[in-house]
């Protein structure tokens, strides 16, 4: 399965206020779940019986606190961004994942580092 399977897998788990989403356990799925981690979307992940098992996220009144999680780039139209065009979403309330030769990086980090790459994923 692709990336984009699984954040699909992801943003309907949360919109069920489902407490986990299993996913497929690859390299690609480990580093983009672990932005969402240290961005503070998810609580963590753990790997059991060979799928990546994701502890969803959710407010005191229940709401999911992973919101929003659009697709940027698909395999027919790629996005990318520069260093210098790495902005923040939604005013620093959201977070761009980026995909860049230093691995996966969230906006704060890729601005930080000083690194642009391809934009993958918008999450709010």
């Amino acid at each position: 399965m692709s990336l984009s399977n699984s954040i699909t897998k992801l943003r309907n788990a949360s919109r069920r206020r489902l407490p986990v989403a299993r996913l497929t356990n690859d390299k690609v799925t480990r580093s983009f779940v672990s932005v969402l981690c240290a961005e503070g979307y998810v609580w963590g992940s753990e790997i059991s019986d060979g799928e990546l098992v994701v502890s969803l996220k959710y407010g005191i009144a229940g709401e999911p606190v992973l919101r929003e999680l659009r697709i940027r780039s698909t395999s027919s139209r790629r996005v990318y961004c520069n260093k210098e065009s790495v902005e923040p979403v939604l005013g620093g309330i959201g977070t761009l994942v980026l995909s860049t030769s230093a691995g996966m990086l969230s906006d704060r980090s890729a601005r930080k580092l000083g690194f642009g790459g391809e934009v993958i994923a918008v999450v709010s």
